[in-house]
């Protein structure tokens, strides 16, 4: 601080009237030995050591790299060199090791998916492997573009077979004490057998519905229509199918 202080007492110095030739040169000397000072300070070899530490510390391995390099590059005959060049060593490895158990974890929650690719509009499209093609149930899948879902948010299908046609508005679900309404519902709605297959594909905006539909005791699924309406119960297993799909969008970078 004192050395700030005193390079910006030159810097009013210099900028006023008064002193001689000799004066002057004196001055703009002493603010150049000010100015490598504060910059040893801040860039010295021993500083970056400590920050690079600092930052090893801290989980902060990029940081912690970038400053290594640059005293290595800077000061590459300096004693703080070779603890330098050791802690190097420290930061790749674990670098390294991350980037293999990242790797692992996404292989893991993908494991249970499978994609479909729309080459049009470049999106993978992330399922479970498991997800039902028809009956009553409840599933989800998100897109994602480059291996990150981070722009996507996810998707619902929801899906009811009854014995007649139901003309879907809303769509109401009841997870232990809690209710959600999905207005606005366009169903498509298509034969399946003697039935008539009713499905929904939503986005998903509430957290909390989410978090429902994975840890609910129990959830309920009502079809809403003007006259008439279908229920069905979430099966446990399909609750378990959301869990891992939710896991691998939040692995595959996804933000909700």
């Amino acid at each position: 601080m004192k050395n700030v202080v005193a390079l910006a007492a030159v810097a009013v110095l210099l900028g006023g009237c008064g002193p001689s030739q000799q004066e002057y040169d004196e001055l703009q000397a002493h603010a150049k030995a000010l100015e490598a000072e504060l910059h040893e300070l801040k860039f010295g070899a021993q500083t970056l050591l400590e920050k690079a530490r600092t930052a090893f510390a801290k989980q902060q391995d990029q940081e912690a790299l970038d400053l290594i390099q640059s005293l290595l590059e800077k000061h590459p005959n300096a004693a703080e060199a070779a603890p330098a060049q050791a802690l190097l060593g420290e930061v790749k490895a674990r670098i390294e090791a991350k980037s293999y158990a990242e790797a692992q974890a996404l292989k893991q929650a993908l494991g249970n998916m499978r994609e479909t690719v729309d080459e049009i509009r470049q999106i993978t499209w992330v399922r479970h492997v498991q997800e039902p093609e028809s009956g009553d149930h409840i599933s989800m899948y998100f897109g994602m573009k480059n291996n990150n879902a981070a722009t996507f948010s996810p998707r619902l299908v929801l899906m009811y077979s009854g014995n007649s046609w139901i003309n879907t508005y809303k769509i109401i679900i009841r997870a232990d004490e809690q209710l959600f309404e999905l207005d606005g519902i366009r169903t498509l709605d298509e034969p399946y057998g003697f039935n008539a297959l009713q499905s929904a594909d939503v986005e998903l905006k509430d957290k909390a519905l989410l978090e429902a539909l994975m840890t609910a005791n129990r959830v309920l699924v009502r079809f809403q229509g003007p006259e008439y309406y279908g229920d069905f119960e979430l099966s446990k297993p399909h609750q378990a199918n959301i869990a891992e799909v939710y896991r691998a969008y939040k692995r595959m970078g996804g933000q909700f």
